[in-house]
């Protein structure tokens, strides 16, 4: 790790600051200094535009992390531990190579806004169904998305309460091409 890493997580840990920002800093996974005791306190935390690939087990000790910008690195794996960021209601992951959330991320109940965007999905992320906070979906640009049926897509946005009238569908350009899009707007209110 770099010298530079060092001295903002030291600053961090003797300040108490509530955010800790460690883009473009060629990480390759995120500093185990991170998952000390002492860096409960963290609210938010920035690791964006580096190499790192796992979200680890460790993850699970920043208890009070709020917010979580992990875009554009090459994340493939995230483990099941991140359930226990009960507080986390934004996160952005973004730009990386993700081709499936683990099933314990529906335990992330104050989870508001979640950009998965132009990752590897493949299929829709059912178990953000069971995450009723979530006001902001991003699935944008995942090029391996098949399209789901109608009527699983209905009833997993009806039981994420996001869509109430048509102005809402802003956050689904997800679909593939936009014909899906349309066709999806004229089957929903059928």
């Amino acid at each position: 790790m770099e010298l530079v890493v060092q001295e903002d997580i030291i600053t961090a840990q003797n300040q108490e600051t509530p955010e800790l920002i460690l883009i473009w800093k060629q990480l390759i996974e995120i500093p185990k200094e991170l998952f000390f005791e002492n860096m409960a306190f963290l609210i938010t935390l920035d690791i964006s535009f580096n190499e790192i690939k796992i979200i680890p087990d460790e993850i699970k000790n920043l208890k009070n992390l709020e917010n979580l910008f992990a875009q554009n690195n090459k994340i493939e794996f995230i483990s099941p531990e991140i359930s226990n960021l009960k507080n986390l209601e934004v996160l952005n992951l973004s730009c990386n190579n993700i081709k499936s959330l683990p099933f314990e991320f529906c335990e992330l109940k104050k989870l508001k806004s979640i950009n998965l965007g132009e990752n590897k999905l493949k299929y829709f992320p059912i178990i953000l169904g069971e995450i009723k906070t979530i006001e902001y979906l991003n699935l944008c640009f995942n090029k391996n998305l098949i399209k789901w049926s109608d009527k699983s897509t209905k009833f997993i946005l009806k039981k994420m309460r996001i869509i109430n009238s048509i102005k809402d569908f802003g956050f689904l350009k997800s679909l593939n091409n936009e014909n899906e899009f349309i066709d999806l707007i004229i089957n929903f209110y059928k």
